[in-house]
């Protein structure tokens, strides 16, 4: 058991069937590390010893900000639980982070799902817009930012708080800093299908993006991506743009500005029955 690490890699999660995949692609680090994730679907499994689950039927964002609260390493990287990594990954990262960030900073890679790989307008706060900020991926930073942040929004359901915390961390002074060589795959099928089904799902997936310029998007981004946290994110961060008047702003879009500074104060979450209640809006697992 690992009493030290120095990275503490936290998720909420259910995808069960891909745990034993993503622990084996950190497993080859060399710096200490642990992982925790709390979500509802208990492994069936044996747990290596630096990785703790942590039951609890709260919805996913409070999942992640229970796994957060039992970070003990002095960094935190945040991560969903269908992510693979680069060779590598928590070393590169590490080093790219001491050699580039401060503490009010946060270091990411870059994100791949199936043959598909981000371009750059991707990661944007609005792709394809001038001046809108670009958000990371699997945010590296120091877990005592995070905690002076105020951690995820108790407002959020499944997505997105994600991004909120990375705009409070830009409106603190901080950065992203993109580490090229450090990739996130997203497993949106088993590592345990058959090579058939999964070289007809890339196709499948490949199809859907060249004639409809269609992504493949997991079911908490469905559920409550689009009709909820999503809105959310653009009433805490963006407005009319005829409203604006000597704020600071990234860019406009359409007939929204998106501000440098949140336009409420963040609701974090209390410690009061974390592990049984959803705190804020509640939501179920998809």
């Amino acid at each position: 058991m690992i009493v030290n690490p120095i990275i503490s890699v936290i998720a909420s999660g259910i995808k069960v069937e891909l745990w034993k995949g993503l622990y084996e692609s950190l497993a080859k680090n060399n710096v200490e590390f642990e992982i925790i994730i709390t979500g509802h679907v208990r492994p069936n499994f044996k747990l290596p010893s630096n990785f703790k689950f942590i039951f609890s039927k709260t919805k996913p964002s409070q999942c992640a900000e229970i796994s957060a609260r039992n970070a003990s390493g002095e960094y935190t990287m945040l991560i969903g639980d269908d992510i693979y990594f680069s060779p590598y990954y928590l070393d590169r990262i590490l080093e790219f982070y001491k050699q580039n960030c401060t503490f009010k900073d946060c270091a990411s890679g870059c994100f791949t799902r199936g043959d598909l790989e981000y371009t750059k307008e991707d990661y944007k706060f609005w792709p394809g817009v001038d001046g809108s900020p670009r958000m990371p991926i699997c945010q590296f930073l120091k877990t005592d930012l995070w905690r002076s942040l105020g951690g995820a929004d108790k407002n959020f359901i499944g997505v997105f708080w994600d991004l909120d915390l990375n705009l409070r961390l830009f409106a603190n002074g901080g950065k992203s800093f993109v580490c090229e060589t450090c990739i996130c795959e997203e497993v949106y099928i088993s590592k345990n299908a058959s090579s058939l089904m999964v070289f007809f799902n890339k196709v499948i997936t490949k199809l859907k993006y060249i004639l409809f310029n269609i992504k493949v998007e997991d079911g908490l981004y469905r559920e409550y991506g689009i009709p909820y946290d999503r809105p959310l994110l653009d009433s805490l961060w963006t407005k009319e743009s005829h409203e604006v008047e000597n704020e600071e702003f990234y860019a406009k879009f359409k007939n929204r500005t998106h501000l440098i500074n949140r336009l409420s104060e963040v609701e974090p979450f209390d410690d009061l029955n974390i592990l049984t209640k959803s705190q804020g809006p509640s939501g179920r697992w998809d």
